[in-house]
Parts: structure tokens; C-alpha cells; sequence
């Protein structure tokens, strides 16, 4: 599946942005340095990465391991799985 979304990113990304306007959905583009470091339920910005300007951030949790995060409050969440249950 994965090779499906490499080779046709801009048909993929064109189509979703399509779908959202169609249903009134804001369609945004993220640069993605730093999603496995930081948690939208512990409300953690998602800063851009500069290579020219280099920032330390600091995360409220912490990445385990692939796919294992820690929250805030302790909870581990599992990123790999897909809403029908399947693992990546």
C-alpha cells in the first residue's frame, strides 16, 4: 500500500485537498520533523524544522520506541494502528 502513496503524492495530495474543499474542510500541509516527538492530546506544538536556524523544542511526552509513545500523564499510546484494528 505504502508504494501506492510514493509514487503518486501529488494525485494523493491534490485528491484530499479536493475532498476537503468540496465538504468545507481546511486542507493544510505538514512539514513532518518532529510528529513522532510531539502529541496533539497533550497539546504540544508542531514546530517546522530550520536547518539553517537549528531550535531545541521541548515535548511534554516521549517516543518509546516505533509506533510506542508516553503522554504526559503516563499513558502509552500505540501510533501504529490503523482505525480497522491492523498493525503497519
Amino acid at each position: 500500500m505504502n508504494l501506492l502513496f510514493c509514487c503518486y503524492p501529488d494525485l494523493l495530495s491534490g485528491y484530499i485537498k479536493s475532498l476537503c474543499e468540496r465538504y468545507g474542510l481546511i486542507y493544510k500541509e505538514q512539514e513532518e520533523s518532529y510528529t513522532s516527538k510531539s502529541s496533539y492530546l497533550d497539546g504540544d506544538d508542531l514546530p517546522i524544522y530550520n536547518a539553517d536556524k537549528q531550535t531545541t523544542y521541548q515535548f511534554s511526552g516521549k517516543r518509546i520506541k516505533r509506533g510506542l509513545y508516553r503522554s504526559k500523564q503516563g499513558h502509552l499510546i500505540n501510533a501504529l494502528r490503523t482505525r480497522r484494528g491492523e498493525y503497519w
